[in-house]
């Protein structure tokens, strides 16, 4: 029943996320579907099942720990769900360095992420400014129009 009902929505199963594992890391697909606007949740245990998250301030706040008195926006993703050229199915969620990356490539084609285009995003290596154990990876990402 639920996968009939994840049909009417238009949705399913979403394909496995692209890998990025180390610095030189490529993922090329053909988008088969139009990039969706999602909001960004909460990983527990390596999955977006938890809360959703706002930008309050300049910091990332779980909708339970909002503060109504100020102000806040909802952090939001772009999912990407193509196929590579070996013919699997493969996701890309936008968010964070990945969405700044998507962006930068879309207004340098002037191509939208829709059904049709090929997306390239490759992690080109950490940020050299982070700080902490874990510095954010960086991103380049090219989108080419269907010939």
């Amino acid at each position: 029943m639920s996968d009939d009902l994840d049909s009417m929505l238009g949705g399913g199963k979403t394909p496995p996320n692209a890998k990025f594992a180390k610095p030189g890391d490529k993922v090329i697909i053909l988008l088969t579907e139009d990039g969706k606007v999602l909001p960004v949740k909460e990983f527990v245990n390596g999955k977006p099942t938890g809360e959703q998250m706002f930008w309050q301030g300049n910091k990332p706040t779980r909708q339970s720990q909002l503060n109504i008195q100020l102000p806040f926006n909802e952090m939001k993703q772009i999912l990407l769900v193509g196929k590579t050229k070996e013919g699997e199915d493969v996701s890309i969620w936008a968010e964070g360095e990945k969405l700044k990356s998507l962006k930068a490539g879309v207004k340098e084609s002037g191509v939208q992420p829709r059904a049709g285009v090929m997306v390239a995003m490759e992690y080109t290596g950490d940020d050299p400014n982070g700080k902490g154990a874990f510095p954010k990876k960086l991103y380049k990402t090219q989108l080419k129009a269907a010939s």
